[in-house]
């Protein structure tokens, strides 16, 4: 349908959106000019957007099917955007179906997954990391594990112990094979990261649904 010659738009509404709060802010009156500030840290804003009807009404049948706020909603969005999906296409990155990926493992040995994993360290991390973060050590890779289990809805577990340890499981729900790959992977990073003189061992524990390393008596400059 077409109006004055322009294509016509489906009706929008105005919301704010706040990083700092978890409640829907509402709809600010366009006579309105100055947007208030947040009561929060400086560093959270709100901000006026303008969201099509059609749009908005997914983010709130989603809220609710969450049981959380179309402002959570769509804060999670922008962070998993801002975090992740703006660069994945450019460093090579593409969605793949879970049934397919446990059919192509499943005919792969447990060595070459394990090796596979070792060598996708530096194309799925190293250059993830060092093409979004300021340096590439522990931090920006349990940054990296966040963000990655984060997009791909896997329970990521990070525990610093009282011992100077760090314990890291992820629960993927996938396979045996996965847990292999990750192990293949993590280990290659981790040893890159973390000398022998900085830890005194590296433990992994692989079941069918998960992955977990334990990496014991973690020098000071690494806690």
């Amino acid at each position: 349908m077409k109006e004055d010659g322009h294509r016509k738009e489906g009706k929008t509404k105005r919301m704010k959106i706040s990083a700092d709060n978890d409640q829907v802010l509402g709809h600010r009156d366009p006579s309105d000019n100055d947007l208030p500030q947040s009561s929060a840290a400086e560093s959270n804003k709100a901000v006026l957007v303008r969201i099509p009807q059609d749009l908005l009404q997914s983010l709130r049948e989603e809220s609710n099917y969450k049981g959380t706020s179309v402002n959570s909603i769509i804060v999670s969005i922008l962070r998993k955007y801002s975090g992740w999906w703006r660069f994945q296409e450019r460093l090579g990155f593409m969605p793949l179906h879970k049934s397919m990926v446990v059919q192509i493992m499943d005919k792969i040995s447990d060595e070459d997954v394990e090796e596979i994993g070792r060598i996708q360290k530096d194309q799925t991390i190293k250059d993830f990391i060092l093409f979004s973060e300021s340096g590439y050590d522990l931090e920006a890779f349990i940054h990296w594990l966040r963000l990655r289990s984060e997009v791909m809805g896997f329970q990521l577990v990070v525990r610093h112990e009282k011992d100077a340890s760090i314990f890291i499981m992820i629960n993927h729900g996938i396979s045996s094979k996965w847990s292999r790959y990750y192990k293949g992977m993590f280990e290659a990073v981790l040893q890159e990261l973390l000398k022998p003189g900085d830890y005194s061992e590296m433990k992994f524990n692989l079941t069918n649904s998960s992955f977990s390393v334990t990496i014991s008596d973690i020098k000071s400059s690494w806690k």
